[in-house]
């Protein structure tokens, strides 16, 4: 499958799981302040101080998280449904 490896493991599985809905929340709390909370010379990143890299901040990181997220929950689905017989694979 595109961008999914075939021999991942469990743990790995889980992680980008887990990992992505945790920082998709954490990009919806950003999006909502409008800070991201990363600190660069001095101040933190806001709409009002960085506005072309705020966006691009969370438009770059919400695709890495979102391709996580699709990694994981496609590699669960593969994993733990399809392998165990419940659902036929194509």
């Amino acid at each position: 499958m595109f961008l999914i490896k075939n021999n991942e493991t469990t743990l790995t599985i889980w992680w980008k799981f887990i990992g992505s809905i945790v920082v998709l929340i954490f990009l919806f709390f950003v999006a909502q302040e409008d800070t991201f909370f990363v600190p660069v010379k001095g101040e933190v990143i806001t709409r009002s101080n960085h506005p072309i890299m705020f966006p691009l901040l969370l438009i770059f990181c919400g695709s890495i998280a979102s391709l996580s997220l699709w990694q994981g929950g496609y590699g669960i689905y593969q994993k733990h449904i399809v392998q165990s017989g419940n659902v036929k694979a194509k």
